[in-house]
């Protein structure tokens, strides 16, 4: 009769089992590891196994005494998981991300960059900058000048800032845009959530990154605010600013591009209307944070060179989760000296069916998968075209004795049907016994990867010219791994 929960994340269960298990520091580093199943309730799953309710991933967790111990463990997974990454062959990079509901304040995600992603990346091609939108930073303009009186003036039909700078004849640079938002928020006291509005202000040729107002507004979640909503806060739609507006009900937060850059026009709250020449802290306040969305043609913070986007996908993540676990749920070790100390803990994980999507996408054609030999369930597909399957079942039993995995095809079907089946299912070596080849003591096989090749060899050596085989194309895979040197960024 009790309620089930099931975890989206294992963060919580596994804080659990180690404050029961680790008691002193003589019982750390450890390091504790699963492959598990994890729920999500995602409002919208799509692209097969690419955003799922349901899905499978591989975790470890580890628990450190120090952060120099958590630094080390850290290191260790974010080349590890370039190793694994590179012998499955897929090409991924990593992106410095946002830690989000997992806490702490360093984290990395891989990614596999494909059209198919929802992430965007940002890189700069003059340097070695890379990172999710969400957290991308770039080299702001600012256009500070002497302040100038507010004055009010008739803007009728401009409730963009498109239409606002063409009426003014100035520039979108010249203007102060306004973002309203909804956001929940825990009260610390009881648990429950509250609701308030929250105004993100940027200037008019910038974008605001919803993930940064969210972190710099300390929010649970934000939704775009209806306009009932920010009417009740004095605000008017279309023309609307935080001058004169009472802030004890709602958050602003203010990018240092407007904090940063005088005289600029904002709404006036009256509908066809807007103030001239207002300025941060001498007509409105609020906190001042980055919130400025990264794009392509932007100014790269470490090098000055451009920044470049793309899509992708995210097959796994490392966190550096500090104390926010072992402190909320009392996981306290003894040092030497006697003393209680919170647990360093982090986080790291790797997306099991996300990861085989991205292979079927970056390893495909017209006719089916094309697997690499390292990720394939078999690494043989035997054909069998022969009346007499003895010959074929004496030839799966020495490839397999040789340690070599097979999917034997012993249908009786056509040779059409079998080859658009083996095409279909991928698998990196084809071999097959076929009547003509057979009279002259051989059997054809071809490469699935490599479709024009065609080969011939030899019934009586055949298994160590396959085993060979496999070895070549395993060298082909690992001979393409490469990995970063290990850089920890604060």
């Amino acid at each position: 009769g009790r309620d089930m929960v099931l975890a989206m994340t294992h963060e919580e269960a596994v804080t659990d089992i180690a404050r029961f298990e680790i008691d002193s520091y003589k019982r750390m580093p450890r390091l504790v590891y699963q492959i598990q199943t994890k729920w999500r309730d995602d409002p919208r799953p799509r692209a097969g196994l690419i955003r799922v309710r349901e899905f499978t991933m591989k975790d470890s967790y580890s628990f450190d005494i120090d952060q120099a111990g958590l630094d080390k463990q850290y290191a260790a997974h974010y080349l590890a998981y370039f190793r694994i990454f590179g012998r499955t062959g897929l090409p991924t990079i990593v992106v410095g991300a946002d830690s989000g509901m997992m806490g702490g304040k360093i984290s990395h995600e891989y990614m596999y960059l494909s059209p198919i992603g929802e992430d965007t990346i940002i890189t700069c091609g003059s340097c070695s900058y890379t990172a999710n939108r969400q957290v991308a930073t770039f080299r702001k303009e600012y256009f500070p000048e002497e302040m100038k009186e507010l004055e009010k003036v008739h803007t009728p039909e401009c409730p963009t800032i498109e239409t606002l700078a063409e009426y003014l004849k100035i520039s979108t640079r010249q203007t102060a845009k306004a973002v309203f938002m909804m956001g929940t928020f825990i009260d610390d006291t009881n648990g429950e959530e509250e609701q308030k509005l929250v105004v993100g202000v940027i200037r008019g040729d910038l974008e605001i990154e919803e993930n940064k107002l969210q972190n710099a507004a300390k929010a649970n979640a934000l939704r775009p605010a209806h306009s009932e909503e920010i009417l009740v806060a004095g605000i008017v739609p279309g023309y609307g600013s935080v001058i004169g507006i009472r802030q004890d009900k709602i958050l602003v937060i203010a990018d240092d591009s407007v904090a940063k850059s005088g005289n600029l026009v904002a709404g006036a709250n009256e509908e066809g209307y807007h103030y001239l020449n207002s300025n941060f802290a001498r007509d409105w306040t609020g906190t001042v944070a980055d919130i400025a969305s990264a794009q392509a043609g932007f100014t790269c913070t470490e090098c000055g060179g451009a920044l470049t986007s793309s899509k992708g996908v995210e097959v796994g993540n490392i966190f550096q989760l500090g104390t926010r676990y072992s402190e909320s749920m009392e996981c306290y070790y003894q040092d030497e000296n006697g003393i209680q100390k919170p647990v360093i803990m982090g986080s790291y994980g790797i997306g099991v069916g996300r990861l085989l999507a991205c292979l079927a996408e970056e390893y495909h054609d017209e006719l089916g998968l094309k697997l690499p030999i390292t990720v394939a369930p078999w690494q043989v597909h035997l054909v069998s075209l022969v009346k007499d399957p003895e010959i074929a079942e004496e030839l799966y039993r020495r490839l397999t004795d040789a340690g070599i995995t097979v999917l034997y095809d012993d249908r009786k079907e056509s040779a059409g049907v079998k080859f658009a089946d083996a095409d279909l299912i991928g698998l990196p070596i084809r071999i097959t016994l076929g009547n003509r080849s057979l009279k002259e003591g051989k059997v054809e096989v071809k490469i699935r990867n490599d479709m024009e090749e065609q080969l011939s060899f030899d019934l009586a050596s055949l298994v160590d010219e396959v085993k060979a085989l496999i070895k070549r194309l395993e060298n082909q895979i690992t001979d393409s791994m490469y990995l970063e040197e290990w850089q920890l960024t604060n």
